[in-house]
């Protein structure tokens, strides 16, 4: 009938006015005929008054105002064929007919009830999804018109609150969180995130919060499927291009919650109140277990935390669900989410039961003391320290031993989070070691029993710390003794070195009997015997150390022998690589300076011994020292301690036979020296023959040193 009309507006000239349609009409007699077939004619007619031709849309224009008395009232009365026409026709082959329904669906809508659309409305919104990606531009463009009028339409119907099944929002959330913002079409995503987000910012917190489990799940889910493809690719070869993958996941979880979805995220946190928190948390749990993506399991542990913030003691019911979500598998996580889940698990401690946290604390401290050289479950520790410090407190008898001794860890990042913790837990150092020095000691004991290495080199190195730290009290420093000088004997294992410098110290700074002091000294005596050059050097460092602290009045008739050694090291000749050079030179120095401070304990011993031997040896090395031959380090070290020797020593020991060859060479190195702090310690040295020992010095030397000095 319709290409019937068109036929006769061709043919007829009359066509061309209102009057001519109705006069052709009229003459063949079908109105009565067409009043029959409206129900078949009116859909079809409206559809083509949108129709992409305008020379259509004007025929079609006159022939509905002359079929059509009451514009109004005709499509009131087909609306449901109209609708029905019309949403077919967005799924036809042809895209004149997908155009024109688009751009008529958009008119027809506008303005219309609830109770008109509702059987309607969840298929308009498929068939917005459809036309706005099709494959012609044309009917996108009317795609994109009948979304605008869709989202106005939607936004207005959504205003009210009701609990009512078919409510508008009930049928619009669905579709847009489940099929709009999941669909891979960029322009459905845009259009349903655009949607959802007038929706949120606008509509009833009442209403939104009637939905807000599932708006959430879904905003949270596509914080990472909205993330760029480019993105992923960039995470998986970050190493290989020289890019650090924790601060690249930072960058990608600020960028997503500055996004839109963060900004949507941020407002329904005021939607959420007792009613909908039990099946939020059960979302939230699901996420922050096996939520996929850095992006989705940071942005829920973020957003749980906006909502403690909010709701404080009222998320009580939920805390111990959330908790044992937050610490749940912790090692398939990457830094950043792990530091966004220990700032939410600090945030929600503070309103949960303690029997709940104390469980979790104590599953993460026994994680903790398995794999002590992981940050995994330590950045929990240290936010619930900072964030929640009154929680924080009923665990500081278990945490702050553990904090002293793991801020010793050889990893550096690792070491940084337990200094922190112990930084902002402790009072002060020295009163949380009085507080906890059991707890420490007993610690540092069991590293020291460890098989791995590295374990034993934090206990040694926390010993040290405690020994310096804990002003001169620690009750079990005879057991600590012992430990340390059981790892002595054996081979050589990376950061023994340090079990000497431990034992010099607690030597030095705690009372301890002479037969243990000699007991160290012994031990100290075999490593000096030992072919590394670092156990030698620390061995030498630590006898200095533990000789210069006892009284001067002790007797250790192990001395000589060490002094016999120390000698030989000196004076022994190897051939060396340049890079152990350095090493060398390190041995040797501190040898020469325990030799000095050995020497001067040995003649202020009660038990006199016959140390010429040991004289003759030392003043003839350090004689060799200062000479040409030696590098100006060793030179001037010899000469702080042949200065120190003559200083400090007996007078009454030293021989004129050791003291003259010394004087002759140092006197010859006067005169060639040009280095202005070698030659300061060679007159200081002169000065101290001269003074202290010029009766024992021949009448020659004496005059050679004065015209010698006369000379500079």
């Amino acid at each position: 009938v319709v290409y019937k009309f068109i036929q006769l507006f061709n043919e007829n000239s009359l066509a061309k006015s209102k009057q001519g349609v109705a006069m052709g009409l009229a003459s063949l007699g079908w109105v009565a005929e067409l009043e029959q077939l409206q129900p078949k004619i009116v859909p079809k007619l409206y559809r083509l008054l949108h129709d992409p031709s305008s020379q259509v849309q004007e025929s079609m224009n006159m022939l509905w105002s002359v079929l059509v008395e009451d514009n109004g009232a005709t499509v009131q009365k087909y609306f449901p064929l109209i609708v029905e026409d019309l949403l077919q026709q967005l799924s036809s082959h042809l895209w004149r007919n997908r155009q024109s329904s688009a751009c008529a669906l958009a008119d027809l809508i506008q303005g219309r009830k609830w109770i008109e659309l509702r059987e309607y409305f969840g298929r308009i919104w498929d068939g917005v999804f459809r036309v706005v990606d099709d494959i012609k531009e044309t009917v996108r463009i009317a795609g994109v018109t009948l979304a605008n009028s869709l989202q106005r339409t939607t936004a207005r119907l959504c205003e009210g609150v009701t609990q009512d099944e078919n409510s508008p929002a009930a049928v619009v959330f669905p579709i847009l969180l489940t099929k709009g913002i999941a669909s891979p079409v960029e322009e459905v995503k845009s259009l349903s995130l655009r949607v959802l987000y007038n929706l949120i910012k606008f509509s009833d917190k009442r209403l939104l919060s009637q939905f807000l489990p599932q708006i959430a799940g879904c905003l949270l889910e596509s914080l990472s499927g909205l993330e760029s493809t480019t993105m992923n690719y960039i995470e998986q070869h970050a190493e290989r291009v020289g890019i650090d993958k924790e601060n690249l996941d930072n960058l990608r979880v600020k960028a997503a919650n500055a996004s839109i979805v963060g900004d949507m995220l941020d407002r329904i946190t005021a939607c959420v109140n007792e009613e909908n928190l039990v099946e939020l948390s059960a979302k939230l749990s699901d996420l922050l277990k096996n939520g996929f993506g850095t992006n989705t399991r940071a942005g829920a542990a973020r957003f749980l935390s906006s909502i403690t913030l909010r709701m404080r003691y009222d998320m009580k019911p939920v805390c111990s669900k959330m908790l044992k979500a937050l610490t749940f598998n912790l090692s398939a996580d990457s830094k950043t989410v792990r530091r966004a889940y220990a700032s939410t698990f600090a945030q929600l401690s503070k309103f949960s039961d303690p029997k709940h946290v104390d469980s979790r604390v104590d599953k993460l401290l026994k994680a903790i003391e398995e794999d002590d050289d992981n940050t995994t479950h330590s950045i929990f520790i240290l936010e619930l320290c900072r964030q929640a410090p009154d929680v924080f407190a009923r665990y500081k008898q278990n945490v702050l031993p553990i904090a002293f001794f793991m801020k010793q860890s050889s990893e550096k990042k690792v070491s940084s989070i337990w200094e922190s913790i112990w930084d902002e837990g402790a009072p002060s150092d020295s009163a949380a070691i009085r507080m906890y020095n059991e707890d420490i000691v007993k610690l540092c004991l069991n590293a020291l029993k460890s098989e791995k290495w590295n374990t034993r080199k934090a206990g040694a190195l926390a010993i040290k710390d405690l020994v310096e730290k804990c002003n001169g009290f620690l009750p079990d420093a005879s057991t600590v003794c012992d430990a340390l000088l059981s790892l002595l004997p054996g081979r050589f294992w990376e950061g023994k070195e340090l079990c000497l410098d431990a034992l010099g110290l607690l030597c030095s700074k705690i009372s301890m009997s002479n037969s243990s002091i000699e007991e160290v000294l012994s031990a100290l005596l075999e490593c000096l015997k030992k072919k590394k050059k670092v156990l030698i050097t620390t061995a030498a460092a630590a006898i200095e150390v533990v000789v210069s602290s006892v009284q001067a009045s002790a007797d250790f008739p192990v001395l000589p022998e060490v002094s016999e050694t120390l000698l030989e090291i000196c004076t022994r000749n190897e051939n060396v690589d340049e890079e152990d050079r350095e090493t060398s030179l390190q041995c040797i120095m501190i040898s020469v300076k325990c030799l000095a401070t050995i020497w001067n304990a040995m003649q202020a011993a009660k038990e006199k011994q016959d140390l010429t031997s040991i004289g003759l040896k030392l003043f003839t090395t350090l004689s060799e020292m200062i000479s040409s031959e030696s590098t100006w380090r060793i030179r001037n070290e010899a000469l702080a301690a042949t200065k120190k020797v003559l200083r400090e020593g007996s007078k009454a020991s030293i021989s004129s036979e050791w003291l003259q060859p010394l004087g002759v060479t140092i006197l010859d190195r006067v005169s060639i020296e040009k280095r202005e702090r070698s030659l300061s310690l060679l007159i200081n040295t002169i000065q101290v023959i001269a003074e202290s020992y010029g009766q024992l010095m021949r009448q020659d030397w004496l005059e050679s040193m004065k015209s010698s000095l006369e000379s500079l």
